[in-house]
């Protein structure tokens, strides 16, 4: 079976050699606080925008960022998180811009990001987050890749599916831990990661569920220590991706 997250990554690497220089000064912070719309509470909804993914194939014939955006917006949502990887999930950096323009929403980059350029462009497109994948990196990859992304007033989210990948994000500090139930590396799900590693995580730092969630029951049954769930397939999929959020974050909590 191959490795997914690895060829993934070995594309992204070629692709990531026609990518423009972007001059540092030129880029202002963001002005999105997609950390503190979790801090908290619990369990608030992180909408995902993608039109295809590895996993699931096509989930989207027509697939319109701006509308899309809006409707999360309008149903609850908390902030947006939106796949800008062409090859594997169909997104392009544009959607970002265009969902952002949209909304008030802070919103999070979601692509494979492994070097500077990358985090250069998520600020130039608009991103108020970024995603880092401990599993994709090095740890002094990590740490340098994490602190170019609050250098430019955006926040990472430090993404692991064990204790070992938690103990390296804990390590560098990271505020915002996204536990992905979904193995990148042969996108089998284990619904029970997120349980398994929560109560590790220390007090104060921020915690996002990731994958595996198919209906609004799914996440009421998340542990109250979840800040924030992301979920991408089961809104893309959804007749009424708003009802959806709406039942989701009926009786929201208190983040303990």
């Amino acid at each position: 079976m191959s490795d997914v997250l690895a060829e993934i990554i070995r594309h992204k690497r070629a692709e990531n050699r026609h990518l423009p220089e972007i001059d540092r000064g030129s880029l202002g912070p963001s002005d999105r606080d997609f950390a503190g719309v979790l801090r908290g509470r619990s369990r608030q909804i992180i909408a995902e925008l993608k039109p295809r993914s590895p996993s699931c194939g096509v989930l989207c014939s027509d697939y319109l960022p701006d509308e899309i955006a809006g409707r999360y917006e309008q149903a609850g949502a908390a902030a947006l998180s939106v796949l800008t990887d062409e090859k594997f999930f169909g997104g392009l950096p544009t959607h970002l811009t265009q969902a952002r323009a949209v909304t008030s929403l802070p919103v999070l980059r979601k692509d494979f990001i492994i070097e500077e350029r990358q985090v250069l462009e998520s600020r130039r497109i608009g991103a108020d987050a970024c995603l880092l994948i401990v599993g994709a990196l090095e740890q002094n990859v990590l740490l340098d890749l994490k602190a170019q992304i609050e250098d430019l007033g955006m926040v990472a989210l430090v993404e692991v599916h064990d204790e070992r990948e938690l103990d390296t994000a804990l390590a560098t500090n990271a505020t915002l831990i996204g536990i992905n139930n979904r193995n990148l590396h042969d996108l089998s799900i284990d619904r029970q990661v997120i349980h398994r590693l929560c109560p590790l995580v220390p007090d104060g730092v921020l915690i996002v569920s990731e994958s595996g969630i198919t209906t609004p029951q799914d996440v009421r049954e998340l542990p109250e220590r979840v800040n924030g769930v992301l979920i991408g397939t089961a809104l893309m999929r959804s007749n009424d991706p708003s009802g959806f959020i709406r039942q989701a974050t009926e009786g929201q909590e208190v983040a303990k």
